[in-house]
């Protein structure tokens, strides 16, 4: 019997829904959970990373190919800007 508190953490910055696919269907299973990928104001190379259209692909990516929940991130929660109150 496993403890209740065990997840598969997974972190991407390519489309949620491979990484969280593959990691459902694997042999020994644990809730995956995609803990990072792009944030909200937040610009990589990628010019499309930060986009409200974007995130929101990563939302239901995430949550449709399995997964058992995801972390919310921002610029602002991270970096701690000057005046990011």
């Amino acid at each position: 019997m496993q403890p209740l508190d065990q997840l598969d953490a997974t972190n991407t910055y390519y489309p949620a829904y491979a990484l969280i696919l593959r990691e459902y269907n694997r042999r020994r299973f644990l809730p995956a959970f995609l803990v990072e990928t792009f944030y909200d104001f937040e610009h990589l190379s990628n010019p499309d990373g930060g986009s409200p259209c974007n995130l929101r692909r990563q939302e239901y990516w995430t949550m449709l190919s399995g997964a058992a929940g995801q972390l919310y991130g921002s610029a602002f929660t991270w970096q701690f800007p000057p005046g990011w109150r």
